[in-house]
């Protein structure tokens, strides 16, 4: 028998009494009491009793049926948020939990670090029985040899079929079929929504990368020594060899599972999260900084310097 799941689950509140929860039974409460007494126990005239009684009626009717509050939190929250700033900005180090990405890995603000596989996905469905049996205890396998935590990310992105309409083109070339062909396709993806499914898999290496003096920081730059310059060059080393150890032994055994997996470099992984702040899973290389919630009086002059950047980038 199948059973029908509650969308709202984190909404759910308990009935008190008349269909009300109890929050809304003691503003109900509240609400005619005071009408009551406005009205039976004071003398005001009637246009006075209408001027007091009706913005307290209206508040109270809009909290109780009109979810006044939820609408004003949600105000709240989105004025709160990080919905107006660049992500490069300053702010974003409450949100984003990055201290640097350099040498393929990235060091989070407590010192640890985290190399980042893309991975492969595979028909499970389509496989045979011996097939599925023999997938599932590998990824089992995979499972109990892990002694180092892992994340699994999923993440839905818009489908970008370009690469494969670029190519078709160039095979049939600019025809009157293959433009009417390009359009159904691209009008399918838009009215039907089509996202591409991308899986990663976060591995982390605990711990504090010991950092240098200040001092110690500014004469390795000058001495060009850019890329370990914060930390301990021997501390840093080691934990770069151990992380490149772990994601090998991953990327080894996920094999065995059918999936294969690709590490993030350096390029990559800026533009995996610069990717999160833009409708775009892919971000060109030239494109340093990404806005959020570009003002519409900014977007022309925005997308002709965008335009410039391509034309020079190819």
């Amino acid at each position: 028998m199948a059973y029908e799941i509650p969308k709202n689950l984190t909404k759910y509140s308990e009935t008190f009494l008349f269909g009300m929860t109890m929050k809304q039974f003691f503003i109900a409460a509240v609400t005619l009491a005071a009408n009551a007494i406005v009205i039976f126990k004071t003398q005001f005239p009637l246009w006075a009793m209408i001027t007091i009684l009706a913005p307290v009626n209206i508040i109270a009717v809009l909290i109780l049926f009109g979810k006044i509050e939820e609408h004003i939190a949600n105000k709240m929250n989105f004025k709160k948020s990080l919905q107006n700033i660049a992500y490069n900005d300053t702010a974003m180090k409450t949100f984003v939990d990055v201290k640097d990405i350099k040498d393929n890995i990235v060091v989070r603000q407590d010192g640890s670090m985290i190399a980042v596989l893309k991975v492969s996905s595979i028909n499970f469905a389509i496989l045979s029985d011996e097939d599925q049996e023999y997938t599932i205890n590998a990824y089992r396998q995979w499972l109990r040899g892990l002694d180092y935590p892992v994340h699994i990310i999923s993440r839905s992105t818009p489908l970008d079929i370009s690469p494969w309409i670029k190519g078709l083109e160039n095979k049939a070339g600019k025809t009157k079929h293959f433009k009417i062909f390009k359009q159904w396709m691209n009008q399918q993806i838009t009215e039907h929504s089509v996202r591409n499914r991308m899986f990663y898999i976060i591995i982390q290496l605990e711990g504090n990368i010991s950092s240098k003096p200040a001092l110690a920081q500014l004469i390795d730059l000058f001495l060009g020594k850019a890329s370990t310059a914060a930390y301990k060059e021997e501390d840093y080393q080691k934990a770069i060899n151990k992380l490149a150890e772990r994601v090998m032994h991953c990327s080894q055994t996920l094999k065995s599972c059918g999936v294969e997996s690709k590490r993030l470099n350096t390029q990559e992984l800026l533009q995996l999260y610069a990717s999160y702040f833009t409708d775009r899973p892919n971000i060109h290389p030239n494109v340093i900084t990404p806005i959020m919630n570009i003002d519409s009086s900014m977007h022309d002059k925005l997308a002709q310097e965008m335009k410039k950047v391509m034309a020079d980038a190819q």
